[in-house]
């Protein structure tokens, strides 16, 4: 397998495991019900399937020490709940706006929120020398698709999200982008 297959393989990883942590996660909304978590802890909960997803592509990707595994996944679960946060935060506003804007600006400060976090955090651990221009395409994806998750708080299907798992999957696919671009994609044989 050349480096240009692995990192094939990589991205259609990322978007598989994206998609299926996108799904996943509005199911754990009766697992939060169950607990009878709120706020916070409840949104710990949804975080854990893209965190879990995050320690793999870094491992895939990476091969860190475990600590910076297990940094990543909370870095992860605090960009997730910051995320949730800013567009409940945006949503709330008092504003005259048609109720689609704000859930589209929403959209907006929750990727960006979310996805800046990641980076800054995923930045800080011994990932490489990556930069921060890397993780432009996963801040990219994370605001654009935002944008779109509008539409699924608006039709307000439960436990079904059509466009989250697009997110969580292009922000994934963004993530490898950022963790493989300062050097090609090795794997240990084991």
């Amino acid at each position: 397998m050349n480096v240009s297959d692995a990192g094939r393989s990589l991205y259609v990883a990322a978007g598989l495991g994206g998609l299926i942590t996108g799904v996943l996660t509005p199911f754990m909304q009766l697992l939060v019900i169950r607990t009878q978590l709120s706020g916070n802890h409840a949104l710990v909960l949804l975080a854990l399937p893209f965190a879990v997803l995050v320690m793999g592509l870094l491992h895939a990707t990476r091969s860190p020490p475990w600590w910076a595994l297990v940094t990543a996944a909370l870095v992860t679960t605090v960009a997730f709940v910051a995320a949730v946060s800013a567009a409940v935060f945006v949503v709330e506003l008092p504003s005259g706006l048609p109720k689609v804007v704000r859930y589209m600006l929403a959209g907006i400060a929750g990727g960006l929120v979310g996805t800046s976090i990641m980076a800054i955090g995923l930045r800080l651990l011994p990932l490489g020398r990556a930069g921060l221009r890397a993780w432009l395409p996963m801040l990219a994806i994370g605001v654009v698709v935002g944008i779109l998750l509008a539409v699924d708080i608006l039709i307000k299907v439960p436990l079904v999200s059509v466009l989250y798992p697009v997110w969580q999957a292009g922000v994934a696919i963004g993530l490898v982008k950022g963790l493989c671009s300062d050097r090609p994609v090795s794997f240990a044989v084991a």
